[in-house]
């Protein structure tokens, strides 16, 4: 078509430019694929970006078959001719999703907008894209892995073989980072989280039980989405161990902040249940006096916050002696048990 040779040969950029767009407006561009595909190599960026736009807009189905030259445009000199192709593939869906690795290496441009063009065309494609990503989870920028545990969420079920990596970001000191990633683990909806096997035959299944544990600290997270995704991680993570067992062996961690965290999460848990003796030892407490007393204060604060509200008559004497530390809850759950209290 003489549209097409215009676009195609014409000296002027902005004529080249209007063929183009008369093509796809008089219906004639998925008969012209192949011209499109040809005025990438054009001179002028705004021509090349373009034609990117117009393959992506024909799909699949009929533009697939360019995938390859729509990906050479990711090594474009011009940063809005990267983006324009990164949005390209994401319109070619499979044939789009084989250029996965070509769109990894955009993680490293230098062009924020380039960048972030290329996280989110591979949010939307599969395994390949899923490892390339949580490979970035373990990038020192936090921006960074915030941006890449949303990209993560975006994938639900591809993202299943990296539920170790995940669980290992679910106690990143970042707490963005910590609540994307939760997000993504409680978008695997329906998929078990991995056996006690699987997990010792990575062997950290205590990475899985620190996950229960931060999991359940974001069911008190002020943001809706982060108490949902919380919800769904934990439904998860329950399908392998049972939540109080994973918060008791945290209370005895090395790392004080994960003692810290299992003894606030024992109180979102919402009973005691098997967490009570290690929270009586870690507070010198009754039958458990013998204990090493937590060397943190602030372990012993969180621990005795639990205790305050979670508090009921059966542990009212525990609440007696502790109705001298400067804990909210411990003065309140005394107040209302009240006379059933023993006399100190």
């Amino acid at each position: 078509p003489r549209l097409a040779r215009r676009m195609a040969s014409d000296p002027l950029e902005a004529v080249r430019q209007a063929a183009g767009q008369a093509l796809e407006a008089t219906g004639e561009a998925t008969a012209c694929a192949a011209a499109f595909a040809a005025a990438l190599g054009d001179e002028a960026a705004e021509v090349r970006c373009l034609a990117l736009a117009v393959l992506g807009r024909l799909g699949e189905s009929v533009a697939g078959i360019h995938a390859a030259a729509v990906a050479a445009r990711l090594e474009d000199a011009d940063p809005t001719v990267r983006v324009a192709a990164s949005r390209c593939l994401g319109c070619l869906a499979g044939a789009g999703e084989g250029q996965a690795l070509a769109l990894a290496r955009r993680l490293d441009d230098e062009d924020a907008a380039a960048w972030w063009s290329a996280v989110e065309v591979l949010s939307q494609m599969g395994q390949t894209a899923a490892s390339i990503l949580t490979a970035r989870l373990e990038d020192p920028d936090p921006m960074v892995r915030r941006l890449m545990g949303t990209a993560l969420s975006h994938l639900g079920r591809s993202a299943r073989a990296h539920m170790a990596e995940l669980a290992a970001r679910l106690k990143d000191e970042d707490f963005l980072v910590r609540r994307r990633v939760v997000e993504a683990v409680g978008g695997l909806r329906g998929l078990a989280w991995p056996t006690e096997d699987a997990s010792r035959s990575i062997g950290d299944t205590r990475k899985v039980t620190e996950a229960v544990t931060f999991a359940l600290e974001m069911l008190g997270d002020g943001d809706a989405s982060s108490r949902f995704g919380a919800q769904e991680a934990l439904r998860q993570l329950g399908t392998s161990m049972t939540i109080q067992a994973a918060l008791a062996d945290n209370l005895s961690h090395e790392s004080e902040a994960v003692r810290r965290h299992a003894a606030g999460a024992v109180s979102r848990s919402g009973s005691l249940g098997g967490c009570g003796a290690a929270l009586r030892g870690a507070l010198s407490l009754g039958v458990d006096a013998s204990s090493k007393q937590d060397r943190s204060a602030d372990v012993r604060a969180s621990a005795a916050q639990a205790f305050g509200r979670l508090a009921d008559v059966a542990h009212a004497s525990e609440l007696a002696a502790l109705s001298g530390l400067p804990s909210p809850e411990v003065a309140a759950a005394t107040a209302t048990l009240g006379g059933q209290l023993p006399r100190r």
